[in-house]
């Protein structure tokens, strides 16, 4: 995951303010599906299989390499938590 935070801010540096503007954007998606997903197959109390296997469909029709994959299941982590704040990562 640190990696992957790395090579974008590396790429960030070296991008057109338009280009840096599309990765921050990106960057936000990013952590905020995968957040989100948590968040929301938490609800119940439980996390199912089949919402884990959803959110590994999503990283699979995304395409995301082994830092990614990493990268997403932390934020899906991170969502889960008990002081994950949906208001402010929805803004």
């Amino acid at each position: 995951m640190i990696g992957h935070f790395y090579d974008q801010s590396v790429a960030a540096r070296a991008a057109t303010p338009g280009r840096r503007r599309a990765l921050e954007i990106g960057v936000r998606f990013f952590t905020a599906t995968f957040e989100v997903m948590g968040h929301v197959a938490k609800a119940d109390g439980r996390v199912s299989e089949a919402e884990i296997a959803a959110a590994r469909q999503v990283m699979a029709q995304l395409r995301l390499n082994g830092a990614q994959i990493h990268a997403a299941i932390a934020h899906f982590t991170r969502g889960k938590s008990p002081d994950f704040d949906l208001e402010t990562t929805m803004r």
